[in-house]
């Protein structure tokens, strides 16, 4: 969409965006309130969630870090260099986006 909306010579189309949720706020609560699709996003998961009531579709493999690059251990190799990443929710809404940790390591091998 985004390619075919630069280019003035392809079909232009206006698109309408409409989040389920927006600012904490349900778009229909009179059909889905916000406790019902806080229970929908808990039953499908946030990536599911995000394409199909949020329309920001994401590729199940992710756009930075691919799967395959994932490694799991027992025992966890001996790290040269260790970084802790956090993103924090600190707002004041009734529903937050979640806090987030995450740890790298670096290693010879």
């Amino acid at each position: 969409l985004k390619q075919a909306q630069e280019d003035p010579a392809a079909d232009q189309w206006v698109v309408l965006h409409f989040p389920a949720i927006t600012d904490g706020k349900a778009l229909w609560p009179e059909r889905y309130p916000l406790d019902a699709l806080e229970n929908i996003r808990s039953s499908i998961g946030g990536r599911v969630f995000e394409s199909l009531y949020q329309g920001n579709p994401t590729i199940a493999e992710g756009q930075i870090i691919k799967r395959e690059w994932w490694k799991y251990y027992r025992e966890p190799p001996r790290f040269n260099r260790l970084l802790h990443s956090w993103d924090t929710a600190f707002k004041d809404k009734s529903q937050n986006d979640y806090s987030v940790c995450t740890v790298w390591g670096e290693a010879d091998n």
